[in-house]
């Protein structure tokens, strides 16, 4: 289904579906970082004759494809991180669970606070070692860089 004959099931609904945008890396998808990409999304979103009164398009962040694409997730999300409704976290290329590599959450979170972010933080991962101990260690992780974003 269009994007456009969608407006009109959500909005009855009352449902909220975050996009993912193909990137350049592998065909994989991204965060929409380029204002000519946040641009045309919201264009094909837009119903015909105008807006519906449904809020613009949301989107998916994706931490794992952030980490390879944007040079500064930050920043990224500080200009776009209002249209987030929906995170998926994991580390590095390996895609582990978030704390097994030294990566910082805390700057993306920081500016999804700042948007007043209230959605979904998702682990899309693979563990290091067992599920429930990696599973474990990652909400540990998560929830200590929250709190200090």
């Amino acid at each position: 289904m269009p994007i456009r004959a969608s407006i009109p099931l959500r909005e009855q609904a009352s449902v909220t579906v975050p996009l993912s945008m193909p990137g350049p890396v592998r065909g994989t998808h991204w965060f929409v970082s380029s204002s000519q990409n946040w641009s045309a999304l919201q264009v094909c979103a837009q119903p015909v004759g105008g807006p519906s009164g449904v809020p613009g398009p949301s989107l998916l962040s994706d931490f794992y494809h952030m980490q390879m694409e944007e040079q500064d997730i930050g920043r990224t999300l500080a200009t776009h991180g209002g249209h987030t409704a929906y995170v998926h976290l994991a580390d590095g290329a390996q895609r582990t669970e978030p704390g097994s590599l030294p990566f910082d959450y805390r700057p993306g979170f920081r500016a999804l606070k700042q948007h007043g972010f209230h959605g979904w933080l998702t682990m899309e991962c693979k563990a290091t070692d067992k599920p429930e101990a990696a599973l474990k260690r990652a909400l540990a992780y998560i929830k200590k860089q929250w709190n200090e974003a």
